[in-house]
């Protein structure tokens, strides 16, 4: 037999899925072929393409007690279910009617699934006109069936009319279609339930080797923090006394020869000690960045309007001559590492005091905003600003807008605070313009 191609968009199932019985519920559709023989008392069938019958409905006795018991009128069957399935995989008639040489008609319409043949629905076991007494007799001294007993089954087979044929046949290809119906959507049903089997396979296995990732990454972090800290341990104490022994060196020859050196000399001097103190800075700078992801993450309730009271508090002490107008917005309420939000506070604020440190008098404000519906946190200020062209290296380490003479610092506060604003899974931007100031917001 040639196969028919697979209809498109229906996905080939697996070799053992091609038979009729594996698709099709069998129990269910014999119990709504028997409560259907109530009003359509005519024998039934289902048979695959090997010719096995699957399930039949109501045959009549001449058949089963009869020819499809003895073996050689039970081969004539054979055959001609074997007829039914040559004869409509090489045509697309939607039925063929067919008189087996046991002397009965039947009719088969073929069971379509995805456009693929799988079977046959079956309607038989009729007659078209009065039955030849004489063939059947013949038949019956033939094959060895008791006579009587043989015409009496003959006698119950259906005559029917040219009309009646006509009607069975609508029926015979109207139900064939119909199982061909369920059948698909059974298989569609099953290779959904396959592809989600596939899909939650592929899924374990990426969870699998997304956490084998995860571990590796995890231990190369974890060895990359080690490198770190060796680091930061080499920066404290291998740099830093060879940096105390020239500031050392150089402020004992500023005391010691001041006599034998002239102006120019003290100020070579001069100009060293002052790099080497701003190297220390810088290095101590360096090394409480390195320590902010590394300290462990305390969460606890944080009132950042006295943080941010204290921090201004401080800086006034420290400039009393200065006229700063300060509006705090009170109970900012929120959750995290008190410690870490303070330096995160004192950076931010702080730069604000020095850049509005050329006003007669400026203003600074603390307040909070609501931003993508989110409680939105700001710093603003109106001070020098800066062109948001270069807004990118606002965040990196020892990134400088301002020149080192114009406003002290080492370039690396906003760093500082940007990384304590991811380890509370927040972000920080800026927005300002030059000679009129700049906001910083946050969201934690």
């Amino acid at each position: 037999m040639v196969e028919k191609p697979i209809h498109e968009g229906f996905e080939q199932i697996v070799d053992k899925r091609y038979q009729l019985e594996n698709i099709i519920n069998i129990d269910d559709l014999r119990e709504l072929l028997e409560d259907f023989h109530k009003i359509a008392p005519f024998p039934v069938a289902v048979l695959n393409l090997k010719g096995d019958v699957l399930l039949e409905s109501h045959w009549e006795p001449i058949c089963t007690q009869f020819h499809r018991v003895n073996p050689k009128t039970a081969a004539i069957c054979a055959e001609s279910d074997i007829h039914f399935n040559t004869e409509l995989a090489k045509c697309d008639e939607k039925h063929t009617l067919y008189r087996c040489a046991n002397g009965l008609y039947d009719a088969a319409s073929p069971i379509i699934i995805g456009g693929q043949h799988l079977g046959n629905f079956f309607i038989g076991q009729f007659l078209l006109e009065p039955p030849d007494e004489g063939f059947f007799r013949k038949q019956a001294q033939r094959y060895g069936f008791e006579e009587e007993k043989y015409l009496e089954a003959l006698s119950r087979v259906a005559i029917i009319s040219e009309h009646d044929l006509k009607n069975r046949l609508n029926y015979l290809c109207g139900f064939a279609a119909f199982l061909g119906n369920i059948g698909l959507k059974e298989c569609q049903r099953d290779r959904a339930e396959e592809a989600l089997r596939e899909s939650e396979e592929k899924y374990r296995r990426l969870s699998v080797e997304l956490e084998q990732r995860v571990q590796k990454r995890t231990a190369q972090l974890e060895a990359a923090n080690k490198e770190l800290e060796s680091f930061a341990y080499s920066v404290s104490h291998d740099l830093r006394a060879p940096l105390r022994g020239i500031d050392g060196f150089s402020q004992a020859l500023l005391e010691d020869c001041e006599e034998r050196l002239n102006e120019e000399g003290k100020d070579y001097l001069a100009r060293i000690r002052s790099g080497t103190q701003r190297m220390g800075h810088l290095i101590d700078d360096l090394l409480r960045l390195s320590r902010l992801t590394r300290t462990e993450l305390r969460h606890e309730p944080v009132n950042l309007s006295k943080l941010a009271e204290g921090t201004l508090k401080e800086l006034r002490e420290g400039a009393p001559e200065r006229d700063v107008e300060i509006e705090i917005t009170p109970n900012l309420d929120t959750r995290g590492d008190r410690y870490l939000l303070r330096v995160a506070l004192e950076n931010l604020l702080g730069n604000a005091w020095k850049f509005t440190s050329g006003h007669d008098r400026a203003r600074i404000e603390f307040g909070v905003e609501e931003f993508e519906g989110e409680n939105t946190y700001f710093v603003r200020d109106d001070g020098v600003g800066f062109d948001m062209t270069y807004a990118d290296k606002l965040f990196g380490a020892f990134q400088r807008l301002h020149g080192a003479t114009e406003f002290p610092g080492s370039g690396i506060g906003l760093a500082t605070v940007q990384r304590i604003i991811h380890r509370h899974e927040g972000r920080i931007w800026a927005k300002s313009e030059v000679g009129k100031g700049s906001t910083f917001y946050f969201i934690l």
